[in-house]
């Protein structure tokens, strides 16, 4: 099997991934609230700025763990004693 058109769909769900983020409207207080005590420096919110951001965040990285997997796969295609190795690995780094 060729995994060139698992690379490159992987590469297309990576970009769709970017841009549906790069579209998404900015909640407000992003860049942060101003200090009550110093006025040049700016506080944080609550965790509300991360609602629609946070699992497109997760699938980002986990997507980008299998791409790291799938390469190092293609690199050992000849090499079949280790094959089942890097599965297990890439899965087990993909839950850590």
């Amino acid at each position: 099997m060729k995994s060139y058109p698992v690379i490159f769909a992987l590469f297309i769900a990576l970009l769709g991934i970017v841009v549906t983020i790069l579209l998404q409207s900015a909640p407000g207080s992003v860049s942060g609230n101003p200090h009550p005590s110093f006025p040049s420096m700016s506080q944080g919110g609550d965790a509300s700025r991360h609602d629609g951001i946070t699992v497109l965040g997760w699938l980002f990285g986990a997507l980008q763990i299998i791409l790291f997997v799938v390469c190092i796969w293609v690199s050992l295609c000849g090499v079949k004693a280790h094959r089942w190795m890097v599965i297990v690995c890439g899965v087990a780094y993909l839950f850590v």
